[in-house]
């Protein structure tokens, strides 16, 4: 028996009904790209019920080298493989974990990428090279081959998904079957209705995989505009839903009101995974400044438009500090502007801080205790790990300096300098400046230090038009 006959060994002799249907096409791509991607692969197997072929619909990749030991096959190919799990990974938002399969000399290995660890599963040996092989032998052949089989013919959302995504449905809807179960169920769906979501089109973030990750999706939700976001989170860090609900049950102002949140998975390999129905809060404050510009409107208009949005996100910082509430990632993209209103939005990096007897303002402990049940994380620990985080927690372009020198503990008056970064950003005619340049923390730190000591040129170097300046309340 060759090495392609071996792959070619059918199922046991049993009766149809008793085997499982494979759910997968194999497509050879050692010569073709794989759509939607700059790879290629020896094999890709896609979902059979999702068009077009291209990345969004990869279900497992297919690997061979011609190898001897592990050691060799991990030195030579683990980049390439994490190009695969990478691109996959940032089209596919319901993935849990990605699986790629390994053909190496006489053996199949299975890796699987979860959101933490990478596990190496043996399936076995597919092929044997002697003349006259042993029944050991074909029965070892046949064994690999059925954990094989019994591979492909899984649902989507029994192996690597955390729901069925081999549909042709474009609608997805949140529930849970009972009270008593904390998690939720994701249904994804053809049938349009006031619990559906549709999956409109995706909010374009970077996508990193081993961090916090979101994905994004403008949607509809009971006739309203909505933001759909499933948000991965290390479990020692704070649930985005928990820091709204904090946000709202005190009544801070000018941030999304949440139509519905929960989680789907409590603790996935080191993550939760929580999906979470936000009101849309319109565009980044830099594309308004932009799109008046465009139309026609006055500089002097759009200049007294923006002072009021500053104002409004200063109150909203300034509200949520508090009531023990940090922010952490003021940026261009978290300053949405709609109908005149702006919002401070991707509470996703903030952190929580108790008031205590010492005098710190902060949260109420009984409010923290009671959503760190509601959202089961250790509150201890979580709150302690955030604290770990403070200085590597944001968008380098837009920290304060004391932060890029490597301040260890964060506050108010960080992220009101860098809500002054992100307007100085909306107003420039060019982002081709030393200000947002980024080499190292220290020098993009020493860089402002010096640009913001020249108290009347600063703006010009920021490539912003000097006869525009802050609210002097600012």
């Amino acid at each position: 028996m060759s090495k392609s006959a071996a792959m070619a060994v059918s199922a046991p002799n049993t009766p149809n009904a008793d085997i499982p249907q494979v759910r997968y096409s194999l497509v050879d791509h050692q010569n073709k790209l794989i759509p939607g991607s700059s790879h290629k692969a020896d094999g890709v197997f896609y979902y059979n019920r999702r068009s077009p072929k291209s990345i969004p619909s990869v279900h497992m990749v297919v690997k061979a080298k011609v190898e001897s030991t592990m050691e060799k096959i991990l030195d030579k190919t683990k980049g390439q493989l994490l190009d695969y799990v990478n691109a996959i990974w940032t089209e596919q938002p319901t993935r849990t974990f990605t699986p790629i399969l390994y053909v190496h000399d006489e053996i199949i290995t299975l890796f699987v990428s979860t959101r933490g660890p990478w596990y190496r599963i043996e399936l076995g040996r597919i092929c044997y090279t002697d003349n006259y092989p042993s029944i050991l032998t074909v029965e070892s052949i046949l064994t690999s081959l059925l954990r094989l089989w019994f591979i492909v013919t899984l649902p989507a959302n029994r192996f690597g998904h955390f729901c069925d995504i081999d549909t042709k449905s474009s609608y997805i809807q949140f529930g849970r079957p009972d009270t008593s179960i904390k998690l939720a169920n994701a249904i994804l769906t053809s049938s349009k209705d006031p619990n559906t979501l549709p999956l409109r089109s995706r909010i374009q973030r970077i996508v990193i995989p081993r961090s916090r990750l979101a994905y994004l999706f403008d949607t509809m939700y009971k006739a309203k505009r909505a933001v759909l976001k499933l948000s991965w989170t290390p479990v020692k860090r704070l649930p985005e839903s928990a820091v709204y609900d904090i946000l709202h049950q005190t009544g801070v102002e000018g941030v999304p009101e949440v139509y519905d949140s929960g989680p789907i998975k409590a603790d996935f390999f080191g993550y939760r995974l929580e999906y979470i129905i936000l009101e849309h809060c319109g565009q980044p404050l830099e594309s308004y400044v932009v799109e008046y510009r465009k139309r026609g409107v006055p500089d002097s208009e759009i200049h007294k438009n923006v002072s009021q949005f500053i104002r409004q996100i200063s109150n909203c910082l300034v509200q949520a500090r508090a009531r023990g509430v940090l922010h952490r990632d003021i940026s261009d993209g978290n300053v949405a502007v709609r109908n005149g209103q702006a919002k401070v939005i991707d509470w996703g990096y903030a952190k929580i801080i108790e008031s205590n007897s010492s005098g710190a303002i902060g949260i109420d402990p009984a409010i923290a205790d009671k959503v760190a049940q509601q959202w089961g994380f250790d509150k201890a620990a979580v709150f302690e790990n955030e604290d770990i985080w403070d200085p590597r927690t944001g968008t380098m372009l837009f920290m304060s300096i004391p932060v890029l020198f490597g301040l260890p503990k964060r506050g108010l008056f960080d992220d009101t300098e860098s809500l002054f970064y992100v307007v100085l950003r909306a107003f420039a005619t060019s982002e081709d400046c030393c200000s947002f340049k980024y080499y190292t923390t220290k020098n993009l730190a020493l860089t402002r230090v010096g640009i913001l000591g020249i108290e009347s040129g600063y703006l010009g170097l920021f490539n912003v038009k000097r006869f525009w300046s802050p609210p002097r309340d600012y």
